[in-house]
């Protein structure tokens, strides 16, 4: 058992139902000592120290600022569920480094459908910096599998896409 707990009742901010509204990614960057907290729905991620003192709110380049999900009732087994699909704005994350990577599910107004259609988007984000957009890349599919898990470092970003794990190189200078 921890020798004390936390609760920080008011970082993550209600927007329709409390419960998959806030729903998000939790990590922790080694390297600052930070807490990050990226939600699926919206274009917000907290940024913290480990006692859940919040250090800014940062925001994605994605234009969803308001969950786009609907809840429904089950008065039969005094439950809530999705009444349908939420639209995903922030698929996967991870911080490592003073950076944080997302992977993006909406397409951008100024993006081709079909490059979009075969590479998974990365946004990166600098956390020292509160959180300002930095750059973003495409990874391509491979062996016509989309990425569905990724770790980052500061030069190497590895992939799962189907049975085949991936290593990429980073080119430091160019996300710096």
């Amino acid at each position: 058992m921890p020798e004390y707990t936390v609760r920080a009742y008011d970082l993550l901010e209600k927007q329709i139902d409390g419960l998959f509204c806030t729903d998000g990614m939790l990590h922790y960057d080694r390297a600052t000592s930070q807490m990050i907290y990226v939600y699926f729905y919206r274009n917000q991620f907290l940024c913290m120290d480990t006692s859940m003192n919040l250090l800014f709110r940062g925001n994605t380049i994605d234009t969803i600022g308001h969950a786009r999900i609907k809840v429904a009732r089950i008065e039969s087994e005094n439950s809530i569920t999705l009444a349908g699909p939420p639209a995903i704005v922030n698929r996967r994350s991870y911080a490592c480094q003073n950076r944080l990577f997302v992977n993006s599910s909406l397409m951008g107004k100024n993006e081709d459908p079909d490059e979009f259609n075969s590479n998974s988007v990365i946004d990166v984000y600098d956390l020292g910096k509160e959180g300002k957009y930095i750059m973003s890349f495409y990874l391509p599919d491979y062996q016509g599998y989309k990425m569905k898990m990724f770790a980052a470092s500061r030069n190497e970003f590895i992939a799962i896409h189907g049975r085949y794990l991936i290593r990429y190189n980073l080119d430091e200078d160019y996300i710096n």
